[in-house]
């Protein structure tokens, strides 16, 4: 049985409601405001701007006063956002994790520093919004992009897993880029086992030498990687709007080309798009080149065009709807990937299946790490393949209960 009393087949509907609370935002009850200690004031930078207190959100199976108070005890996933992605884009993934009896927190920026300070504060929110539900000695971590790779920095610190009690870490196609810390390095010097879940396609917002595939030089055995066919970087975010979404996808179809006028929307786009960079710290960005100049005003003015429900492609409006798929492509394997590491002697066999099933319909490949084991041939995915792919393949799943 999985958590909450719910058969281990993940890929099924969500077995619970669930609610939300945010800081900042009356959503239901609000949660108080989690100030940063004076060491990090000033430390700390969200976006353009330093703040002094951080913005978390909490999605949790919806309490039922039915049940004695401290009786539901759920574990608690603790999601890094990518670099300049908004917390909610990520709804569509972690809405099914939550559903599935997990407390999921995100917090805005992504720091290692914080994360003691933010377990402190959760402690305090347990205890006087939510009923005790948090079950501490069960906290799992996860992220997408630079999140993820602050995620794998977490847990491959030994002293710090320890202390925060982590017991599993998933990725979703994290990225190293523009990190003092090789996190990949640091994952595989620890042996801790992880989970994967990367896009088929490399631009460059997941280049290659900073990408998935640097977690995936000889991981610990036992680890998992799924890659799903046709899947951009961008995909595994959904901002609810199909003409931002078309946007970013159309960014991460262009990245390959990498002049710098495309570096500037990478890294700083989301904050244009939202007017905190005025014309002139565009062009001392872009060094007065009047060429990218024009080059981020095109673009600027294409987004403004996308929002009026203009000059949407096809295309776009296919990738828009492909993102719930891309995400319960990226959920399922979460889930099932934490229920192992939280109890070793689960039954997977309806997992899977299911990945039997993916792989049968071309929508992913699916590796499980084992030192010395054959290889095998790789599934020739849609969408141009993965370089790679079956260079340790997965075994056959063990028996249920084996």
């Amino acid at each position: 049985m999985g958590p909450g009393g719910a058969t281990v087949d993940f890929s099924l509907q969500r077995p619970h409601s669930i609610e939300t609370r945010q800081t900042g935002q009356r959503m239901g009850p609000h949660l108080p405001e989690l100030r940063l200690k004076d060491d990090l004031v000033n430390k700390f930078k969200v976006g353009l701007l330093y703040v002094e207190t951080l913005h978390v959100k909490l999605t949790y199976p919806k309490y039922d006063p039915n049940k004695p108070q401290g009786k539901q005890q759920y574990p608690v996933l603790v999601f890094l956002s990518g670099c300049g992605a908004q917390m909610k884009w990520y709804s569509h993934i972690l809405d099914k994790v939550a559903s599935w009896g997990y407390v999921v927190c995100q917090y805005q920026g992504g720091m290692v520093k914080i994360l003691q300070q933010l377990l402190d504060w959760l402690q305090g929110v347990n205890s006087t919004l939510l009923y005790r539900m948090l079950d501490f000695n069960r906290l799992v971590l996860g992220g997408h992009s630079r999140g993820g790779a602050v995620a794998a920095l977490i847990f491959a610190d030994k002293v710090l897993r320890e202390k925060v009690k982590a017991q599993a870490l998933y990725l979703i196609d994290p990225v190293q880029k523009y990190m003092t810390d090789d996190a990949a390095a640091k994952l595989k010097a620890s042996g801790q086992v992880v989970g994967i879940t990367a896009a088929g396609h490399t631009t460059g917002w997941n280049p290659d030498g900073f990408n998935y595939k640097e977690f995936w030089k000889s991981p610990a055995d036992g680890s998992w990687l799924e890659v799903v066919a046709g899947a951009y970087h961008t995909d595994f975010c959904d901002a609810r709007n199909k003409d931002l979404n078309g946007i970013i996808a159309g960014l991460d179809r262009v990245s390959r080309f990498g002049d710098i006028a495309t570096q500037f929307i990478q890294e700083k786009g989301h904050f244009l798009l939202a007017g905190k960079c005025s014309d002139d710290d565009v062009a001392e960005s872009l060094g007065h080149d009047q060429e990218a100049i024009a080059k981020v005003e095109n673009f600027k003015q294409d987004f403004l065009s996308a929002v009026d429900g203009k000059h949407l492609t096809p295309a776009q409006m296919v990738k828009d709807a492909r993102r719930e798929e891309f995400g319960a492509l990226a959920a399922t394997p979460m889930l099932a990937w934490f229920y192992k590491q939280l109890n070793p002697n689960a039954n997977l066999q309806p997992f899977y299946d299911w990945v039997k099933a993916q792989e049968m319909a071309r929508k992913i490949t699916f590796e499980e790490w084992h030192s010395g084991h054959a290889p095998a041939p790789a599934l020739q995915q849609a969408g141009g393949g993965r370089p790679g792919a079956g260079k340790h393949a997965s075994p056959k799943p063990a028996p249920a209960g084996a």
